[in-house]
């Protein structure tokens, strides 16, 4: 009941937001804001052309600015209309751009290129903001651009560099003051002392000892990634995501632990879909085919459209021979 009084109260919220922004409308019909502001409202209840209307009308009024047609760039990519989508986007990040080629515009550009793929020009721009004005937000976003661009030790290495950004003690923030071996080499001390780490880590670090993480499940360093995500989970014992992480590394270097790490994401996160489609797996790798099926009825339960929870399940009842309930699933 709380849930649905949420949601009403939130959509009468906004109900009177595009009756305020209508209103703005009346009095200046050139205000492009008042525009943008009502599509923002009509996109977050879900009246996606009566937003992209108002998105379309502030791109008329004001057609130098870059930032609208990413709006509606991103309006379009959730209507499935990926074409537009990418030629808004594009135009998007032709318009934004500072005179430095550092500020905020600069880096909304970096965020459109690394979207197109565009991975080398993003990195550029990011790199040069982060060695103008370091930051943990600046390494954190370049580390995640090397991620996609599968530079995983130079994704590391920037990640790294974040937490030493992030690092607290005595509620101060210390700098990178000296070369990279040796902010490396604090890190590594740092990483061995699970008390200290926790004390002089905010539970931010926890998402960069993550992202960490994954790099080096990309890259086949196991051990790493396991060391990684071990962090992560003491920085932030509650992170459902790393336990699911560690969970399928643990499989991989075939330890006898992953189930208790799948149980724990799930227990701080009941709606982790790939948890339990992950858990039907294992148990159905070790024979457990009834423990796989609830596993796989309880991720039906979540994504009621999922093929592949259907089909795994499907396959399951071929294993205990259930051939006409099988072919339900496998044709549902």
């Amino acid at each position: 009941v709380q849930i649905y009084h949420k949601q009403w109260y939130q959509r009468r919220v906004r109900e009177r937001a595009i009756r305020c922004f209508a209103a703005a409308i009346d009095v200046d019909p050139t205000k492009d804001r008042a525009y943008v502001c009502r599509g923002d409202a009509y996109k977050a209840i879900k009246k996606h052309s009566l937003a992209l209307i108002d998105y379309t009308r502030a791109i008329h009024i004001r057609p130098d600015v870059g930032r609208y047609y990413l709006y509606r760039g991103k309006l379009l990519l959730e209507m499935g209309n990926l074409d537009q989508a990418a030629q808004h986007i594009r135009f998007a990040s032709v318009l934004t751009t500072d005179a430095d080629g550092t500020g905020p515009a600069a880096l909304q550009k970096a965020v459109v290129q690394s979207f197109l793929h565009n991975y080398d020009d993003a990195i550029f721009v990011l790199d040069r903001a982060a060695g103008l004005d370091p930051s943990p937000s600046q390494y954190i976003l370049l580390g995640k651009t090397y991620l996609k661009a599968k530079r995983y030790s130079e994704a590391v290495d920037n990640f790294e560099k974040a937490l030493m950004y992030l690092r607290r003690c005595r509620s101060t923030i210390i700098p990178i003051v000296g070369g990279e071996m040796d902010y490396k080499t604090d890190l590594h001390n740092l990483n061995k002392n699970p008390k200290i780490l926790k004390q002089e880590m905010p539970k931010s670090a926890a998402e960069v000892y993550f992202l960490i993480g994954k790099c080096h499940v990309e890259s086949g360093n196991y051990p790493s990634a396991l060391d990684a995500l071990n962090s992560a989970i003491r920085i932030n014992p509650a992170y459902s995501e790393a336990y699911f992480q560690r969970g399928l590394v643990r499989i991989w270097v075939k330890s006898q632990r992953p189930l208790l790490d799948f149980n724990r994401a799930l227990a701080y996160n009941p709606n982790y879909f790939q948890a339990y489609l992950t858990r039907a797996a294992y148990f159905g790798m070790k024979g457990r085919y009834s423990k796989a099926m609830f596993n796989c009825n309880e991720a039906l339960k979540i994504q009621p459209k999922s093929v592949r929870a259907y089909l795994y399940r499907g396959s399951l009842k071929v294993e205990i021979t259930n051939y006409a309930l099988a072919g339900e699933d496998r044709t549902s």
